[in-house]
């Protein structure tokens, strides 16, 4: 019960750093860490008991990643409306994902769709850093390395996989995003339609290495994800809005 009513505090706190109207940046960040730390430590003190080893704190990522992806996706929207909006999806997801996440060897299917949802937002701040502000190539590369590696490693973490098996795929799978995302700095779209197609490669290459670590893999069930993910892939590009080359 406390952790129920801690948690409703910090998201009620986070609530309102999403929606801030005159935050000066640095004082927005160094609030937006207080409350990763907060989360951090209540959910530790939780679920304590059950952590075993040093890896069984990468559950600790999830609701982190939870908020990354809120303040990512809050800083992409111009509008106060869908920003009032965002931080009230962000507030009631980060409630119900604190009373779910767990040092568990599995997510539940509700934790697993705000986990990709999380990746989703966090890719859109990048490619949003990239279409307003054209930073250098290596930089966009670099995050989406480190962002991919990250993403990978920390969904793997709750397969039955071994660390090394955990590490070697993550970090193929990051170096195969880099070259995805190096393809995609080249095409005139807008950073929004741009995140879903790539987060869609993410939800593919995710599903494959989940479903082939709890040894559930088949050509079936790859085929059936694939086939949606490419088919709401072809919608996105379809209807989106082609920017003119300068």
């Amino acid at each position: 019960m406390t952790r129920k009513y801690l948690s409703l505090f910090i998201g009620v706190f986070l609530f309102l750093v999403l929606y801030r109207q005159s935050l000066s940046p640095g004082l927005y960040l160094a609030l937006l860490f207080v409350g990763i730390v907060l989360t951090a430590t209540v959910n530790y003190f939780s679920n304590y008991l059950r952590v075993t080893r040093l890896a069984d704190l990468t559950f600790l990522l999830i609701p982190t990643l939870w908020i990354l992806a809120a303040a990512s996706t809050v800083a992409a929207l111009g509008s106060a409306f869908w920003i009032m909006i965002a931080a009230a999806v962000f507030l009631l997801g980060f409630v119900r994902l604190q009373l779910d996440i767990s040092p568990s060897s599995a997510l539940s299917p509700m934790t697993e769709i705000q986990f990709f949802l999380s990746v989703t937002g966090i890719y859109l701040g990048v490619w949003a850093i990239d279409f307003y502000f054209s930073p250098g190539w290596w930089i966009i590369m670099l995050l989406i390395f480190a962002l991919s590696y990250l993403f990978f490693r920390t969904a793997l973490h709750f397969t039955s996989a071994s660390s090394r098996q955990k590490s070697l795929y993550s970090l193929i799978l990051a170096f195969v995003f880099v070259e995805i995302g190096w393809v995609m700095l080249f095409w005139p779209l807008h950073y929004f339609p741009t995140t879903l197609v790539f987060s869609g490669f993410f939800y593919i290459a995710w599903i494959t290495a989940k479903l082939h670590f709890l040894k559930v893999l088949n050509r079936q069930k790859l085929i059936v994800h694939a086939v949606f993910i490419l088919a709401m892939q072809a919608l996105v590009l379809l209807t989106a809005v082609w920017l003119p080359q300068v």
